[in-house]
């Protein structure tokens, strides 16, 4: 007896590839000259010295530039191949015929899918077999055989798992466009709830701070689409280490689920639904308020960011909703007369964003804004800038301090976080735990607030040495320092070689000594620096980083630069006083004498208003002619450049004010005036540069 009980038909199977065979082709036109024609028009040469120049030997298939357009396709391809196999459960016609055959719709469904499947798999394996005998000639200096099957399985992957969704969602819907839609909603739906997550704590959540291991980021990082091109175009896939994580095995398994509701969907949808945008009466609320949050979301998110205030954001978030709402209403319902229907769920999606923002607003949420961990968990702490590393420091007294300065901060909490960074500072509170997680915080405090948390975080040396980095130098193996000095304008550089472990022992405890303000003090007329850098590779033998911020055996970091820095003042006493012993000091003076100039004519300052030869306009708005300063006498210029590398810079007077730039000699161009120009009222001119100026 023969059965009747079939799950393939060969012949949608071959008509189904008849029909669209050109879009595998126009794919495998794209995977073509995506990879393989790239690497034949690419000097072979180059390609050797530029991709096993390294000690990883990556194969030149595994780069990101090669994998970045293949992984891109197979995000993309999946959609369309949907889009045009089931294109009959859209259209009343091609539905009625379909339906029509003597098949029934699982037979019908599976043979669709491994049509699409050959559709899409074949291009991929037809240039897996180019590359594969391109890895057997000279090209396989660069890219292995095994690297060729780590490529087409990874693409492979990826079009199964994509397509799945791509599926599932032609069955939601009756619609041709609708489809692409919610196929595109679905794979941003995580991202959208990770959004709305990140927006609001942003908005309403006092002290709070993004960071790795923060749920929100979680969900946006193993988003599918996500978590998969980000492995496809990852910088080094020099191992099959895609193949061992469990999300891809997950996604896969999942993908076959989706298979399967996507079939469960298609046996139970109607013919009648074709034209409509959900082809399922419960999907109708769904996709209606997923569509309404989404607005609500993208709305928050460009609205806060201009900085209006509370009621105005809500205001334009109750129209522009109101509007997706009421339209997604009448799309859906192919009528106006939807509002004496519908207006409830409107009402009833507003208090629920109401009840939700509020939770983040007034409450606690679970302790994240007053929540300070106890003494006896906390193995390091600091207050600091933001900038760099966290220098959290494990110091019981830092530890305390740093847990009162936090209690004073949450002493009184905001119901809006205050983002006018124009009359706050960014404060960055973290507790490095026993348990190895970490507890951090971002606060937007006043000016005073700032200067006494990280004066008392000052008041800790291991924190100043870490803060200043100096703490990562090994003094000992520094080969050479440059002193550099900006003075008006102009840069000057001095190197220094046998003196450079000596001068950094004299910074260090300076450092040690000096209190916040003292070691910020930038107020000065002559910045004078002192740094020094060197590759990756150079610091592998020099040990002068005892820490670096690249991995020193990726191949291409090891060229990277590793440098030091650091702004001394007078306040420096022991590093100013070896500068002057060796004489760098008299060096400094000495270029900044030999290259200063005094603009013989005034600038005016009336106001905000500025005036050179009858050219009004506001600072800094306009240069001044090199031809009309005059050289100064170089035992007068040495007395100014004294002056100027000791004085504290102050605001131009109204009325005259004469300027002192420093510039090479042979300049004949105009030089503008700006924060760091030396500037003397008409009072304040010493009398030794009256000479050189028009009174």
């Amino acid at each position: 007896m023969t059965s009747n009980i079939s799950l393939f038909n060969f012949g949608i199977f071959k008509n189904t590839i008849y029909r669209f065979k050109w879009g595998s082709f126009l794919y495998f036109i794209a995977l073509f000259f995506s990879v393989p024609f790239i690497l034949m028009v690419e000097d072979l040469e180059h390609l050797v010295s530029r991709y096993n120049s390294g000690i990883n030997d990556v194969s030149v298939l595994l780069r990101g530039d090669l994998m970045g357009i293949p992984a891109a396709l197979a995000v993309l391809v999946p959609t369309i191949v949907a889009a045009l196999i089931f294109n009959n459960v859209h259209s009343g016609k091609q539905s009625i015929f379909v339906h029509s055959l003597p098949v029934d719709r699982r037979e019908n469904y599976i043979s669709s899918l491994m049509a699409a499947f050959v559709l899409m798999g074949a291009p991929v394996l037809m240039v897996a077999g180019i590359l594969l005998v391109m890895s057997f000639t000279a090209y396989g200096q660069v890219m292995s055989s095994w690297s060729v099957v780590y490529w087409a399985g990874l693409n492979l992957s990826i079009l199964f798992i994509m397509f799945s969704v791509a599926t599932f969602s032609a069955f939601l819907t009756g619609n041709t466009a609708a489809h692409i839609g919610i196929n595109v909603f679905i794979h941003l739906i995580p991202m959208l709830v990770a959004l709305t997550v990140i927006l609001i704590s942003e908005k309403f959540l006092f002290g709070f701070i993004q960071s790795n291991s923060f749920i929100a980021n979680e969900i946006m990082e193993n988003t599918p689409v996500i978590w998969l091109f980000g492995r496809a175009v990852s910088h080094y896939n020099n191992e099959l280490n895609v193949f061992t994580y469990p999300q891809l095995w997950i996604y896969l398994i999942g993908a076959v689920l989706v298979y399967t509701m996507g079939y469960i969907l298609y046996k139970n949808r109607k013919i009648e639904n074709c034209g409509d945008v959900a082809a399922f009466g419960v999907f109708k609320p769904i996709l209606k308020y997923a569509v309404v949050t989404a607005a609500a979301v993208a709305i928050f998110g460009i609205i806060t960011s201009t900085g209006m205030g509370a009621i105005a954001v809500f205001t334009v978030a109750i129209v522009i909703t109101a509007i997706v709402y009421f339209a997604a209403e009448m799309l859906m319902n192919k009528s106006f007369k939807v509002f004496k229907k519908s207006y409830k769920g409107y009402i009833g999606f507003v208090a629920c964003c109401t009840v939700f923002i509020s939770f983040f607003a007034y409450t606690n949420v679970f302790g994240y804004e007053t929540r300070i961990p106890q003494s006896d968990k906390v193995e390091a702490a600091a207050v600091f800038t933001g900038w760099g590393a966290p220098p959290v420091i494990a110091n019981l007294q830092l530890i305390e301090d740093t847990k009162t300065l936090h209690k004073e901060i949450i002493s009184d909490i905001p119901v809006v976080e205050d983002e006018d960074m124009g009359y706050k500072c960014s404060l960055y509170i973290s507790y490095k735990l026993k348990d190895g997680n970490v507890l951090a915080r971002r606060y937007n405090v006043s000016e005073e607030m700032y200067d006494k948390a990280i004066s008392e975080m000052y008041k800790h040396k291991d924190y100043k040495l870490k803060v200043t980095e100096i703490d990562n130098l090994n003094i000992e193996n520094i080969p050479n320092i440059t002193l550099g000095a900006y003075a008006s304008g102009y840069n000057y550089y001095i190197p220094m070689n046998e003196d450079a472990k000596a001068l950094m022992l004299a910074v260090k405890k300076d450092v040690e000594m000096l209190s916040f303000k003292e070691i910020e003090d930038s107020q000065y007329a002559v910045d004078i620096r002192l740094e020094f850098d060197c590759t990756v590779k150079e610091n592998q033998y020099l040990k002068v980083f005892k820490t670096t911020g690249y991995d020193a055996n990726d191949a291409e970091a090891e060229y990277a630069i590793e440098s030091f820095n650091i702004t001394i003042n007078p306040n420096f006493k022991n590093t100013y006083a070896f500068l002057r012993e060796k004489g760098y000091y008299d060096q400094i003076i000495k270029q900044i004498a030999t290259n200063t100039v005094v603009l013989s004519k005034p600038i005016y300052r009336a106001g905000e208003l500025y005036t050179y030869k009858g050219q009004t306009g506001q600072y800094g708005e306009f240069m001044v002619s090199r031809s009309d300063c005059v050289n100064i006498a170089f035992e007068d210029a040495k007395k100014l450049a004294e002056m100027m590398v000791n004085i504290r810079c102050t605001d131009m007077s109204e009325g005259k004010n004469y300027f002192v730039f420093t510039h090479s000699r042979d300049v004949s161009h105009h030089m503008s005036f700006g924060e760091k120009t030396i500037s003397f009222g008409e009072t304040e001119l010493p009398d030794y540069m009256k000479k050189y100026v028009e009174e």
